[in-house]
């Protein structure tokens, strides 16, 4: 990689999100271009948090295989807002973890 792909790929990323492209098809067609420039990239994960009232944000995953949905919208993940949505406990408990997780 050199500067001219950084500046290949910096415009590409421009055009594909004033064009509208969805977020799915940047993260791919980022990925997709690393690995045809040489990165040895396998996996990618994209967490966006929003401000939204129900789901806290969004995962966006390349490189994972067809059982894994490329995008993910997660709701609240603090123990005290998936126990008051009426989640079940075990639930609860996995927010716990992930939030106690590096």
């Amino acid at each position: 990689m050199n500067e001219a792909f950084f500046t290949e790929l910096s415009a590409w990323l421009t055009q594909a999100g004033l064009a509208g492209t969805s977020e799915t098809d940047i993260v791919s067609g980022l990925c997709d271009r690393c690995v045809a420039a040489g990165l040895p990239l396998a996996r990618t994960q994209v967490f966006i948090d929003t401000l939204h009232p129900v789901h806290e944000g969004r995962l966006f995953r390349w490189g994972f295989g067809p059982t894994e949905a490329p995008l993910l919208d997660y709701g609240r993940t603090t123990p005290d807002a998936i126990a008051a949505s009426g989640s079940y406990p075990l639930d609860v408990k996995a927010a716990e973890r992930w939030r106690r997780s590096p």
